[in-house]
């Protein structure tokens, strides 16, 4: 199958299926550039993936957060994506304040919470 070069690949379009999908980092910014013309489906799969990626070590807690913090508030989010985001920073919260190691990630939350209400207010 010939693909064009600079293809939009989403896999799991609509989250229509029950599978993970760890995309290459061109096709992961490939997406992400678009990612306020992709559905709220997929905005959340995205992420949740990643943070998938980061439960089997395949992908680093901080690609992941810069993923989300990066990409993610800049957008008008529906509810289910900021409900599943807010999940996913409740279990990296309680891992890093056990560590000793949360006020970056709390600065970087504050900024992004800020930012990402002041999206919704407009």
């Amino acid at each position: 199958m010939e693909v064009p070069e600079n293809a939009l690949i989403n896999v799991n379009l609509g989250a229509a299926s029950f599978i993970r999908v760890r995309y290459s980092d061109e096709l992961l910014n490939r997406l992400l550039s678009k990612i306020s013309a992709l559905g709220s489906y997929d905005q959340m799969q995205l992420q949740a993936d990643y943070y998938d990626s980061v439960l089997k070590g395949k992908q680093t807690l901080q690609k992941y957060l810069a993923l989300v913090f990066d990409n993610y508030n800049n957008i008008k989010l529906d509810y289910a994506v900021i409900r599943d985001i807010f999940t996913t920073f409740g279990k990296i919260s309680q891992i890093l304040e056990k560590a000793g190691c949360s006020k970056g990630f709390k600065i970087k939350l504050q900024a992004f919470c800020e930012k990402m209400f002041e999206t919704i207010a407009q």
